[in-house]
């Protein structure tokens, strides 16, 4: 929405404002931001994802998508086509049972987690940590945080 109202109020996209912000300040007003991303084992990760998709089912995906379906939304719109959303069109149509959707939803839900994996993977400034190591988080912040301080 935010992207719709500058759009409209300048008859620029968001992005061209962006990108100028970036080469006034070169990266400056984001010297300072303390980057985390928590993780855990495959393992973990994939039973999380299985049980994220059964409580997806059993919480009433299917009948929203139905709801959705019988509004006059079309199973074609790119909104539609999300992870859980298709899965569930594919069932609707036919094409599925619906134990084929929740393992496709499964499958398709790891890949997406894999992907997101490598995307922040790229990215050197972040701290990974392993989910549980509460303390070690605290302690990080506080040291960045004390670090900001002697800055200014």
């Amino acid at each position: 929405m935010r992207a719709l109202e500058i759009y409209h109020a300048t008859g620029r996209p968001w992005s061209v404002h962006l990108e100028q912000q970036r080469q006034a300040q070169r990266g400056a007003c984001f010297a300072s931001i303390f980057q985390v991303c928590l993780t855990c084992n495959r393992d973990r990760l994939y039973r999380r994802i299985e049980q994220r998709a059964g409580l997806m089912l059993e919480r009433g995906l299917v009948e929203e998508v139905e709801h959705l379906l019988a509004m006059g939304f079309s199973a074609e719109l790119p909104s539609m086509q999300s992870i859980g959303y298709r899965h569930v069109n594919r069932y609707l149509a036919g094409e599925w049972s619906l134990e084929q959707s929740r393992e496709n939803l499964v499958r398709d839900t790891r890949r997406y987690a894999k992907r997101q994996l490598t995307w922040f993977r790229k990215n050197p400034d972040l701290l990974w940590l392993e989910q549980g190591e509460g303390e070690k988080i605290i302690d990080q912040v506080g040291k960045f945080i004390t670090s900001q301080k002697s800055r200014t």
